[in-house]
């Protein structure tokens, strides 16, 4: 499990951990399933995973060999259930 503690600059997303990546079958996306352990804010969560697409993006593009960096789709859920997506 990977966690985004200061990678992103965000504090609001210290608390997610990554449980899961899923490609889409013609990998033009990746489904990424995160875990809250903490604040369970979903407009907040929603908003600093919007203001951090581009970095996380950059981020897979680095460690990808393709030439279009897939689209991403985050799904989060607390220890209680889906927080936001």
């Amino acid at each position: 499990m990977f966690t985004l503690t200061g990678e992103c600059g965000d504090d609001r997303l210290r608390d997610l951990r990554v449980e899961s990546v899923t490609p889409a079958p013609d990998a033009s996306r990746l489904r990424i399933e995160l875990l809250s352990e903490g604040d369970t804010d979903e407009g907040a969560i929603h908003e600093a995973l919007c203001g951090a697409r581009r970095f996380l993006r950059e981020a897979v593009a680095a460690a990808i060999t393709r030439r279009r960096v897939p689209e991403l789709t985050f799904i989060v859920t607390s220890r209680g259930g889906e927080v936001s997506s």
